[in-house]
């Protein structure tokens, strides 16, 4: 019997394998958050959260792209929390 699984999450997977990550489980579910989960699925029976609590910016405006990761906000790890129920 398998004690762990990994499923990604993220909005370059199909649809079916969006559906099997929000499936209920008899695992514990951990969730490792990005700025991607401020706006992204809420998912149901989440027992734990991690936030390295990096947010990025990327600019390419000027042909050069320009990627800064830097700490994220009060505000915007509140957020994150507040997207698992």
């Amino acid at each position: 019997m398998e004690s762990k699984r990994l499923v990604p999450l993220h909005a370059e997977l199909e649809f079916g394998e969006i559906e099997r990550a929000k499936k209920p489980t008899a695992f514990a579910r951990a969730v490792l958050a990005t700025s991607k989960a401020e706006t992204a699925l809420t998912l149901p029976d989440v027992d734990i959260v991690i936030d390295l609590g990096i947010s990025r910016t990327i600019d390419n405006s000027d042909d050069l792209l320009v990627v800064q990761d830097y700490a994220a906000s009060t505000a915007t790890r509140k957020q994150r929390e507040g997207r698992v129920c």
